[in-house]
């Protein structure tokens, strides 16, 4: 499993992964290695966007709005972090937004 997180969301992320392996540890037979990865921990939102650029990831194809259906909002926190990832990164975020916040 491979978590990807923001900085500021470090403390809730750790908690989410200690979790969840706990949780995927009892559930597995004794023999099962589990290995959880969080390579992304201490990346900003703008590196994870600048790298995932370079590799080309579809990102028309990623998620990250609160809303669960089409358009993104473009207003929550998650919205706004990747707004401003991909505007400091200058690149434009593919998805569709029912508003594009203005950055100063």
């Amino acid at each position: 499993m491979i978590v990807g997180s923001m900085t500021l969301q470090l403390r809730m992320e750790v908690g989410f992964v200690s979790y969840t392996k706990s949780k995927r540890e009892k559930a597995a037979k004794p023999e099962t290695e589990i290995e959880l990865k969080a390579p992304f921990v201490e990346w900003s939102k703008t590196e994870i966007a600048e790298r995932g650029l370079e590799l080309g990831v579809p990102y028309e194809m990623t998620w990250s709005c609160y809303r669960d259906e089409e358009p993104a909002c473009g207003t929550c926190d998650a919205c706004a972090f990747r707004l401003e990832a991909f505007r400091n990164a200058r690149s434009h975020d593919p998805i569709g937004y029912a508003e594009r916040p203005k950055f100063s």
